[in-house]
């Protein structure tokens, strides 16, 4: 969905009668670009388009909770029928949720790519960002001193996000004949205090069906 406000509307949808549904949301980094590259020229598009990425990476929140919070509703945990994934996993499953990850290493190392594709006067799309950073890809992009990050490459994706919509990346959209494109720069903000706080989110298996169908009743 290109906004909270689409994504509420078409995910309710399945559940009006009142009776079991499920809605699935399924995202990749590469969807961000998709949408922020036919949104950006909208009244705030870009703010609508981060809003929504900022949903799909943010697994540790209840996602009713998060509409919520979107909507400026008042929301109680009282009311939450543990039916999301994230609530459902804890609350059910008593699955833990990854620990918080101080980004400024991996910021800064990313800032050290981004530099030195500029210094070599080349754009650089996140794919190409991630893969120089996993030491993958085009060689001349590659950080010799640096090692491969101690991470899987599912939450490297999601940190580019997250630095992305927090503005310490900036999309750099540009227009060629045939297409709009995005670039990754520096964005505005700037290491303010000594660590960039961010709690990934993780990948669920999903619940069988009857499972999820008798915990509803």
């Amino acid at each position: 969905s290109k906004s909270m406000e689409n994504s509420y509307q078409e995910s309710g949808r399945c559940g009006r009668d009142g009776k079991y549904a499920e809605s699935i949301l399924l995202f990749r980094l590469q969807d961000m670009f998709k949408i922020s590259t036919m949104t950006f020229m909208e009244t705030n598009g870009h703010r609508n388009a981060y809003a929504m990425i900022n949903y799909c990476i943010n697994s540790k929140k209840c996602r009713r909770d998060q509409f919520a919070q979107h909507f400026a509703e008042v929301w109680e945990d009282k009311n939450c029928g543990k039916m999301c994934e994230s609530c459902y996993s804890r609350a059910v499953r008593k699955s833990v949720l990854p620990p918080k990850m101080d980004l400024v290493k991996h910021f800064k190392t990313l800032l050290k790519i981004i530099e030195k594709a500029s210094l070599m006067d080349t754009k650089l799309t996140a794919l190409k960002l991630v893969d120089a950073w996993f030491q993958k890809g085009a060689k001349p992009l590659r950080l010799e001193d640096e090692e491969v990050p101690n991470i899987d490459r599912f939450y490297g994706e999601q940190i580019i996000a997250f630095l992305i919509i927090n503005d310490y990346l900036h999309e750099d959209i540009q227009f060629t004949a045939y297409t709009t494109l995005s670039y990754i720069v520096k964005g505005p903000r700037n290491i303010e205090d000594e660590e960039i706080e961010f709690f990934p989110s993780r990948v669920y298996a999903l619940p069988k069906i009857n499972e999820l169908k008798n915990f509803y009743e």
